[in-house]
């Protein structure tokens, strides 16, 4: 029966659907296991993490930690110490979505009430109407929204490590995770110079 195998087919679908949403959920709870005994490790190594950026996927390797006591930094699976930070600042590849556009055609009424009665007085009623169809359009570009600006924010922190000497940390369009990772940075480079 052609009723009885689409159930059929459904529930296979439901079936497999169920199995891929716990394999997920299981790497998941996997990942964040591994992602917390790592985070655990760096802490025995370095002490304390008073500061922690997260960019996506749970890995230490995609984060950023900062070490007060023993002086270090963690970017993206490197450690730093505070006195190879030499610099660091804000890039934002902002680009401008424009909002649509539509056109529109106006006549000029004062041409064309001057049109139509010079039409008139020379040709009579047709010339009136001549002449007010003859007079000059103009088409203009109405927006029908504002325009909508899209920030791309990169934070720039710059090392004297030969090998490494600049990272550059993809923040999007979140302005808040930037401007803290920047003044964060910066505190580093100002404890350099006080130290």
């Amino acid at each position: 029966c052609i009723v009885s195998y689409i159930n059929r087919e459904e529930d296979k679908k439901k079936e497999q659907d169920r199995i891929e949403k716990a394999q997920k959920q299981k790497e998941q709870q996997e990942a964040e296991r591994q992602f917390k005994n790592d985070i655990e490790k760096l802490s025995k190594e370095n002490g304390a993490i008073i500061k922690q950026f997260d960019f996506g996927a749970k890995n230490i390797d995609g984060s950023i930690f900062v070490f007060a006591e023993t002086r270090k930094i963690w970017i993206f699976g490197k450690v730093c110490n505070f006195n190879e930070i030499i610099g660091c600042n804000i890039k934002d590849d902002l680009q401008i979505e424009k909002s649509s556009v539509t056109y529109k055609t106006k006549t000029s009424t004062s041409s064309m009430l001057g049109r139509a009665i010079v039409g008139g007085v020379l040709t009579g009623g047709i010339g009136a109407l001549v002449g007010g169809a003859t007079a000059r359009k103009k088409t203009v570009a109405v927006p029908s929204g504002n325009d909508k600006t899209i920030h791309d924010f990169t934070v720039v922190i710059n090392t004297n490590d030969l090998s490494c000497p600049v990272f550059y940390v993809k923040c999007g369009a979140d302005e808040l995770l930037a401007n803290e990772l920047h003044g964060i940075i910066n505190a580093v480079i100002s404890k350099n110079i006080h130290h």
